[in-house]
């Protein structure tokens, strides 16, 4: 069993999907994948990134803070009330 939970916690790590996390989804919290724009201007940036965050979409021109829990990967702690 333990062995088990060591491969899974590896493959996860390894494969950059420690943020699928299960007590995420259990608060209600989404995941979704952030590509930057293709004109690659210098406020988009050129890195792929994962937003955990309870809203139940996000718009093009939405403004977010968030907090960030690895290079990759952003938490929004506060979702705007509908």
């Amino acid at each position: 069993m333990i062995a088990a939970l060591i491969i899974i916690i590896f493959v996860f790590w390894h494969l950059n999907l420690n943020h699928v996390n299960l007590l995420f989804a259990l608060v209600g919290y989404r995941v979704y994948t952030i590509h930057p724009k293709l004109d690659r201007d210098t406020y988009s940036g050129e890195r792929v990134l994962v937003l955990l965050t309870k809203r139940k979409s996000l718009n093009y021109v939405d403004s977010i803070q968030v907090f960030r829990l690895s290079n990759t990967v952003c938490i929004e702690l506060k979702a705007p009330k509908p």
